[in-house]
C-alpha cells in the first residue's frame, strides 16, 4: 500500500513524476475489478475492460480538482461506472440488460447467447412482481404482460392480439412505469 494519500499521488503525477502513477492504479484497481463484477462482466472480457478503467484513472488524474467538492475516489468511480455502461452500450450485440424486481432494481448482464436462461430469468422476476401490479394495470397491459411472461416478443404479441406494434410498446412502456421494472 503506498504511503500517499490521492491528492499527494494527484500532485507528484501532475508534476511529472509517473512512477507514482503504478501506485495509484495498484490502489484503484481492486475497485476496477469490483466494478467489472458488479455488471457481471464476462472474464473473456476482463482485461479489456481492465484497461479501460485504467485509462479512465489516468483522465481523471489529469482532470481531477479539489475544488469538485468531492473526494478522488468518487470522481474516479463515478466516471469509471460511465465509462463501463458507454461500453455495454455499444456493445449491445453481446450482452443485454436485465433487471431483478426484488426489494431495489439491480442491473447486470447475461451473455445474448444464452437468451433461453435471459427470459427464464427475467419471467421467475416478473411472477414475483405480477401479483402485486395486477391490480394497477388495465386490461390491454394485463394482456401484454401475460404474453411476455409466456415468452412472446412485442412483435408476435401484436400479430397475436391484432393490435399496432406501437400499441404493444406503450403498454410496455406503462408496465414499467407502474412496475419501476426494466424489461
Amino acid at each position: 500500500m503506498s504511503k500517499y494519500n490521492d491528492n499527494e499521488l494527484i500532485y507528484l503525477i501532475s508534476d511529472g513524476e509517473y512512477i507514482y502513477f503504478e501506485c495509484l492504479v495498484d490502489k484503484y484497481l481492486p475497485l476496477i475489478i469490483n466494478r467489472l463484477v458488479k455488471y457481471k462482466i464476462p472474464k473473456l472480457y476482463f482485461d479489456d475492460y481492465i484497461q479501460e478503467g485504467i485509462n479512465i484513472l489516468y483522465k481523471c488524474v489529469d482532470s481531477f480538482r479539489d475544488d469538485y467538492g468531492y473526494a478522488f475516489n468518487s470522481y474516479f468511480d463515478r466516471a469509471l461506472q460511465n465509462k463501463i455502461c458507454l461500453m455495454l452500450r455499444k456493445d449491445k450485440r453481446y450482452f443485454s440488460i436485465v433487471t431483478f424486481c426484488d426489494n431495489e432494481v439491480v442491473d447486470y448482464l447475461v451473455d445474448k447467447n444464452d437468451e433461453v436462461t435471459n427470459r427464464i430469468t427475467l419471467i421467475e422476476n416478473l411472477n414475483d412482481c405480477v401479483q402485486s401490479i395486477t391490480p394497477i394495470l388495465s386490461l390491454k397491459e394485463k394482456i401484454v404482460l401475460d404474453k411476455m411472461q409466456s415468452g412472446l416478443k412485442p412483435r408476435v404479441i401484436s400479430k397475436e392480439l391484432q393490435m399496432d406494434i406501437s400499441s404493444v410498446y406503450n403498454a410496455i412502456k406503462r408496465i414499467k412505469k407502474k412496475v419501476n421494472l426494466k424489461i
